[in-house]
């Protein structure tokens, strides 16, 4: 169920990226609006990342450093997950339709993490 997540908040993530970059050449966005929406997508992206390859690194791990690590990596992922949930609506509303429910699918994931430990 959870690679399904992933995968759902990816797809989400890469059509959001499509949807803001088409709209800064066909519609008319302030420059401001324009920054959020980058900082939402970058910011969603890193915690994204961060979650794809914490798991990499988690694998061979024993449970005493993952019982360290999974927090500390949650707590930044969750900050990134944040700043994209708080800059997201600023977005052109295609890109925002997507922003959303990726950012919610990400930080649903990462407090899952954190449960599951």
């Amino acid at each position: 169920m959870g690679e399904l997540l992933v995968i759902l908040a990816v797809l989400l993530l890469i059509a959001g990226w499509c949807f803001s970059l088409s709209a800064r050449y066909r519609h008319r966005i302030a420059k401001w609006r324009r920054l959020l929406s980058f900082a939402a997508l970058t910011s969603l992206t890193i915690s994204v990342v961060e979650m794809l390859g914490g798991s990499v690194l988690l694998q061979g791990v024993d449970f005493d450093r993952r019982f360290h690590l999974i927090p500390r990596l949650a707590l930044v992922g969750l900050a990134f997950t944040l700043v994209a949930l708080v800059t997201g609506p600023f977005a052109h509303w295609r890109a925002v339709v997507c922003i959303l429910p990726a950012t919610l699918i990400v930080g649903f994931l990462w407090c899952m993490a954190v449960i599951a430990l």
